[in-house]
């Protein structure tokens, strides 16, 4: 399929050509020409725009509610890593209360 041109891309040869032309109705018509171009390309790119904006609003929508799920997320590894470290603290104390325990009946059993 073949690329279109943008209307405000076209005609300038026309326009070009009739530029050698010193009468006031042909500068008028360059004048015009070449205003009405400019309202075209202004008009197209404020048209570009606004579409990027929109593609640019909805990935940031998408992006937002990515994140928002990865927070909760790592909300919930972090109570669970609050867990699992205060049940490693309580490992440890009744490892060393075994550990203690276990020294004192061996040097009461010793004597």
């Amino acid at each position: 399929m073949p690329k279109q041109i943008p209307t405000e891309l076209e005609g300038w040869d026309e326009l070009n050509n009739i530029s050698g032309g010193d009468s006031v109705p042909i500068q008028n018509r360059i004048k015009v020409g070449t205003s009405h171009k400019t309202v075209l390309a202004l008009s197209n790119l404020g048209n570009n725009i606004f579409s990027l904006q929109k593609i640019l609003g909805n990935r940031l929508d998408g992006l937002n509610k990515k994140l928002d799920e990865e927070s909760k997320s790592s909300e919930k590894q972090s109570r669970r890593m609050y867990w699992l470290t205060i049940a490693l603290v309580v490992a440890t104390v009744v490892q060393a209360v075994a550990a203690t325990l276990s020294v004192i009946i061996a040097t009461n059993n010793i004597k």
